[in-house]
């Protein structure tokens, strides 16, 4: 007789779902520090956004450079984590978007606060 693989919690039906609300998160969360950043750089100047690539798109191309700039990087990344925990590798989806919806909120509250 061949004993049955037990279940594995990465292939639970209620992961993919939790993929799903911190793939949300994670756009909410960017796209809000894209907002924070372009009128952070409106009150206080350009020097007081640290992020480069937003800076210049920012002087560039105003709020939409700075749009399509966080779309470019939160899009393709947001469909590589969704492929792998369709594929399996959940635990690796969730940590990369727990990441990239923590660094969101870092800078959206850098943003915010005063200095």
């Amino acid at each position: 007789m061949v004993a049955e693989k037990p279940a594995v919690a990465s292939e639970s039906p209620v992961r993919p779902n939790i993929v799903s609300v911190l793939v949300g998160l994670t756009w909410l969360l960017q796209v809000l520090d894209g907002i924070t950043a372009v009128q952070m750089m409106q009150a206080h100047g350009l020097a007081s956004e640290l992020n480069p690539v937003v800076r210049t798109m920012f002087m560039q191309a105003g709020l939409v450079g700075v749009a399509a700039t966080k779309a470019a990087v939160a899009g393709p990344l947001s469909v590589l984590f969704a492929r792998l925990a369709r594929r399996g590798q959940v635990r690796l989806a969730r940590a990369g978007l727990l990441t990239a919806s923590i660094l969101g909120l870092i800078g959206c509250l850098s943003n915010l606060l005063p200095g």
